[in-house]
């Protein structure tokens, strides 16, 4: 496995052992070990019909987002199956947003942000993820609307997303059980 370094210097792939024990911590920052064919597959498990040329362009974008920034794109690309309900959405954020978090959709009942092209969406998604996990600038011009709003660094783990990012306090560890299930995939 390859040497992984700290949660701000992290630019290796995660240890395995990140992918089969859920209880342990998983940082936001890294490198994803899923290829775009791995994420295809993972998302076809629980969705069996769907518009494959645009799954493919959504998983290929998280991938090519998540790297620029330094995300990991397995992280991303799991939360993004949970809060899209693997991009069937239907709750207050709709398919034409392009906003692939539901940033900034509260429990009030708020629509949430909206953006002009699945690129940005992702990339929001990728710059939001950053101003939480990591003080690193951000190495493309900011999308994320809210980003001046995070405390930068704050959050280092996915399970510490819970109760930020979301209020449901499972929120992080739901997170955690699909990286589990995708680690089948590798």
């Amino acid at each position: 496995m390859v040497r992984c370094g700290t949660y701000e210097e992290r630019r290796g792939y995660l240890p395995d052992e990140y992918y089969y024990h859920q209880s342990r911590p998983i940082p936001i920052m890294g490198r994803g070990r899923a290829s775009v064919d791995q994420l295809i597959q993972f998302f076809s498990a629980t969705r069996k019909q769907f518009d494959y040329r645009y799954v493919q362009n959504v998983a290929r974008t998280f991938v090519q987002e998540s790297n620029i920034e330094g995300v990991n794109s397995d992280v991303a690309f799991c939360q993004m199956c949970i809060e899209t309900n693997y991009l069937r959405f239907g709750g207050q954020v709709q398919q034409s947003q392009n906003n692939f978090c539901g940033l900034g959709a509260t429990d009030g009942g708020s629509r949430g942000e909206s953006f002009e092209s699945i690129r940005l969406g992702v990339r929001a998604h990728i710059q939001h993820l950053k101003a939480y996990a990591s003080t690193k600038p951000l190495n493309r011009k900011t999308v994320d609307p809210r980003f001046d709003r995070v405390k930068r660094g704050s959050i280092v783990t996915v399970q510490d997303l819970a109760g930020t990012w979301a209020t449901d306090p499972q929120y992080g560890h739901k997170i955690a059980q699909k990286l589990y299930e995708l680690n089948q995939y590798f």
